[in-house]
């Protein structure tokens, strides 16, 4: 794009292939870019050059935190070794007085954000929004946090994709927020949805169009289940 080197995000609720991300190894930064059909937005998502004490405006691009939260002061850098033995620098953030968000995110150098990879400015909380878990490199584990689950394996990505096809189930819009429709899937088909860590939260029969109500779900990540068929999607 632009002549630049991009890359695509993808899973879960990028299934769009519409938000790419771009490093810049030298200034120590990460840009994301998304697409929209009459533009393409750009963002500095993170920026690991700065000090103790630098404020910097964080956006949180397609997540259920607040879009543009404003402004952030970064209160402590912190060296903490991870899975490879390395000791790497973890930025500690708090909203500046302008700011009204109450989130304090944290970033890992070679990780991104402790929730969502976007959420550049959003608090990592498993019973939240999200807390990063595990983070591999090449298959290797190289970020493990083991106070929400029991261990950190690496995920055969062709398994994972003949136990979820998701190119033959999907879902729109995504995310969403109060209604989910399933593209060319018909009514009264049955449904499950589930958290990502496996707990029914819904069910039913899907309606006209293949239809199914969510506004009283809460915010979140979900995996939809029709016909041993699953998808993931997202709730804001």
């Amino acid at each position: 794009m632009g002549g630049e080197s991009w890359k695509i995000l993808d899973g879960y609720h990028y299934m769009s292939r519409t938000y790419l991300l771009k490093e810049n190894v030298n200034n120590r930064q990460v840009f994301l870019a998304s697409i929209t059909p009459s533009k393409v937005n750009h963002f500095l998502l993170y920026d690991f050059s700065k000090s103790e004490g630098d404020t910097m405006e964080i956006f949180n691009p397609n997540t259920p935190f607040v879009w543009n939260p404003g402004f952030f002061r970064l209160d402590s850098i912190r060296l903490h070794p991870l899975e490879d033995g390395a000791a790497y620098r973890h930025f500690y953030w708090s909203p500046t007085p302008s700011n009204t968000n109450i989130d304090h995110p944290v970033w890992v150098e070679g990780v991104g954000s402790l929730s969502l990879i976007t959420a550049a400015g959003g608090q990592p909380d498993f019973n939240g929004v999200g807390q990063l878990n595990c983070f591999f490199k090449n298959s290797d584990a190289f970020y493990v946090n083991l106070d929400s689950i029991t261990s950190c394996e690496p995920v055969n990505v062709l398994g994972m994709k003949e136990q979820l096809p998701i190119e033959e189930l999907i879902v729109y819009p995504n995310p969403l927020t109060h209604e989910l429709k399933l593209l060319g899937e018909g009514s009264e088909q049955k449904y499950r949805i589930v958290t990502l860590q496996g707990q029914l939260v819904q069910e039913g029969i899907t309606g006209d169009n293949g239809t199914i109500p969510v506004e009283f779900l809460p915010v979140g990540y979900y995996l939809l289940q029709v016909n041993n068929r699953k998808v993931p999607f997202s709730k804001q």
